[in-house]
């Protein structure tokens, strides 16, 4: 198996660990011909709760169900803010021949990239209004710490163009360029807009991030605890 990951196109808001526990079902299929010849390759039923940790860090769990073991790579980000990522092509159109790839990096957990777009060899999908149909638009971003080099929380949203091979394999398409790839930083906010300009090849792409606040690890339980105390203080 070249490659056993599954692209995750979700979730549409971003997934909240608090004091209590979350729940991942998972029910997947090979299909067959017809539906009747679908055969299952895993059922399963995973709880996850946190116990900490107080600082943002990637980390792995497996779970075994009776048809297969599935490990899941977390992202685990304290004092985070909900970002949706949204691209619109402003001027131009997407240049032919070229795969477009659309990532996210975070401070919060340097080096791991999120993918919200890989069009592989078909055509960018691009509605009427010019806008990039994202398949993930939500991450979070660490709102506090870690911070970049200049000692600033970020969250990198890029953009690649990928020279497709020609009908030789071997060849690029006479003419054009090697793989281009840019990106833009965003300082995280607790609320409203951030708009950035990327110029990559023959167009001008506009990407938007729109922050919102969520609950967080460690105001929930700052909350609760608060909530604790004030509740003693009437007995």
């Amino acid at each position: 198996m070249q490659d056993p990951y599954l692209a995750v196109t979700g979730p549409t808001r971003a997934v909240v660990v608090s004091v209590h526990p979350i729940y991942f079902d998972v029910n997947l299929k090979v299909k067959g011909d017809t539906k009747s010849e679908d055969k299952d390759l895993s059922f399963l039923a995973a709880c996850y709760s946190s116990n900490g940790p107080w600082a943002s860090c990637l980390f792995d769990r497996a779970w075994t169900s009776k048809l297969s073991t599935l490990k899941f790579t977390f992202g685990h980000l304290v004092d985070s803010v909900e970002a949706t990522v949204s691209v619109k092509l402003i001027r131009g159109t997407w240049p032919h021949g070229y795969r477009g790839v659309f990532t996210v990096e975070t401070s919060g957990i340097p080096g791991k990239v999120m993918l919200l777009l890989d069009s592989c060899d078909g055509k960018l999908p691009v509605d009427g209004d010019g806008r990039v149909k994202l398949s993930r638009r939500v991450v979070c971003v660490e709102f506090v710490q870690p911070l970049d080099g200049l000692g600033r929380a970020n969250l990198r949203v890029s953009v690649e163009a990928l020279c497709i091979s020609g009908k030789d394999k071997d060849e690029k398409v006479k003419g054009k360029k090697d793989n281009v790839k840019f990106g833009v930083d965003f300082l995280p906010k607790k609320r409203g807009r951030s708009r950035q300009m990327i110029e990559i090849l023959s167009c001008e792409i506009e990407v938007t991030v729109v922050w919102s606040l969520m609950s967080t690890f460690k105001s929930s339980y700052k909350r609760a605890i608060a909530s604790h105390l004030e509740s003693l203080s009437f007995i």
